[in-house]
């Protein structure tokens, strides 16, 4: 598994939000099943993202590619999304305190269009263990 953080600054403040992620493959990230937990967002959107976590529910690929368009700012939060063929994760995107964003995916298509996006992208192994460990 890839595990990379980005860091991309503007003016002092992240100059990208998860939809810029996200938005890598769109395809992808439509046919997938999202969990959400963790939450803290700014934006017209962001209570209807914030209370996701206690309903338990599964969003589809529509609704979650709906609502990270819909926040203007995602402060704090874990997305997890899952193929519907597969039973683990193809990618993980952390928020982390609105200093930067950590991507896991087993995707290397998914980590070099990351890559190549973004301009401050770094190795994040710590990552890849707090994964490990929700894995079970």
């Amino acid at each position: 598994m890839f595990s990379i953080s980005i860091h991309d600054l503007s003016n002092g403040a992240l100059a990208f939000d998860l939809a810029d992620i996200v938005n890598l493959d769109r395809t992808k990230v439509l046919r997938s099943k999202w969990k959400c937990s963790g939450v803290e967002a700014l934006g017209s959107q962001a209570d209807e993202l914030e209370k996701l976590p206690a309903s338990g529910a599964c969003l589809s690929g529509d609704a979650f590619f709906g609502l990270a368009h819909g926040v203007d700012q995602i402060i704090d939060g874990d997305f997890v999304g899952v193929l519907p063929e597969a039973s683990t994760p193809w990618l993980v995107i952390r928020a982390v305190d609105s200093s930067s964003f950590v991507v896991l995916t087993h995707d290397k298509n998914f980590y070099n269009a990351v890559s190549m996006r973004f301009s401050d992208v770094r190795d994040s192994p710590g990552d890849q263990s707090w994964f490990d460990c929700t894995q079970g």
